[in-house]
C-alpha cells in the first residue's frame, strides 16, 4: 500500500510531465493527489471541499454508486441495464461524476477527447438535463482526466462522430445524434467490460 510520501512524489511527477501552467499547478497536484489516493483506494482531501457545482462528470472516487432517478434515465436512454451504466456513471446529489478508471481511456488527448465528449454529452442529455453541452464541462473533465491538450482540444470535440455543433457566445456546443448515441453506448459497454 502506498503511504503518503509514495502519493505525494507521485501527484509532483503527475503535475510536472501534465506541463501544467504556473497558475495551475497547486490545483493539477490537488487532484492528482486524490485521483492517485483514490486509485489506491485510498480516501484522500486536499485542500478545502469543492464547492457544489452544477452537474459535472468527473474521474470517480471509488466510492460505492448512489442511485438516483437521472441514472434510471441515461439507462435508458442508452438502452443499457443500470448495472451497465454505474460501471461509467455514478450520481451523487443530482451531479454525474465518470468513475471509469482514466487508464480505460485512450491514452492520446484527442481520441480521449473524443470519449469523454461522448461520455459527457451521454450523461448530461441522457438524464434530461440539457439538450445541448457546452464544451467547458467536456473541458473540465478532460482535464481532471489529465486528457486536455488546450491547443487541439476543440478541434478533437469537433472532430468526434455522431455530434451536432453550434456556436453561442463563440463557444462549441455539442448535441448527439442517432449515431453519436450509439457510440456512446457502445463506449459506455466497452468500459464496464461488455464486448459489443
Amino acid at each position: 500500500m502506498l503511504d503518503v510520501k509514495d502519493i505525494l512524489v507521485e501527484a509532483a511527477r503527475a503535475v510536472e510531465e501534465a506541463g501544467l501552467s504556473t497558475d495551475l499547478r497547486q490545483a493539477g497536484f490537488e487532484k492528482a493527489v486524490d485521483l492517485i489516493a483514490t486509485k489506491h483506494g485510498i480516501v484522500a482531501t486536499v485542500g478545502a471541499p469543492p464547492a457544489p457545482s452544477p452537474p459535472v462528470a468527473t474521474p470517480g472516487s471509488g466510492t460505492p454508486a448512489e442511485t438516483g432517478p437521472l441514472l434510471d434515465r441515461v439507462a435508458e436512454r442508452l438502452k443499457v441495464d443500470r448495472e451497465t451504466v454505474t460501471e461509467t456513471y455514478h450520481e451523487r446529489d443530482g451531479a454525474f461524476e465518470i468513475v471509469v478508471p482514466a487508464s480505460k481511456l485512450d491514452s492520446d488527448k484527442a481520441p480521449a477527447a473524443k470519449q469523454l465528449t461522448l461520455l459527457v454529452a451521454a450523461a448530461r442529455q441522457g438524464s434530461g438535463t440539457e439538450e445541448w453541452t457546452h464544451i467547458d464541462n467536456i473541458r473540465r473533465v478532460a482535464e481532471d482526466f489529465g486528457r486536455y491538450e488546450p491547443a487541439n482540444f476543440a478541434s478533437a470535440v469537433r472532430a468526434t462522430q455522431g455530434c451536432q455543433f453550434r456556436t453561442e457566445n463563440r463557444k462549441i456546443l455539442v448535441r448527439l445524434s442517432r449515431p453519436g448515441w450509439e457510440s456512446a453506448t457502445a463506449l459506455v459497454k466497452k468500459l464496464a467490460g461488455i464486448e459489443p
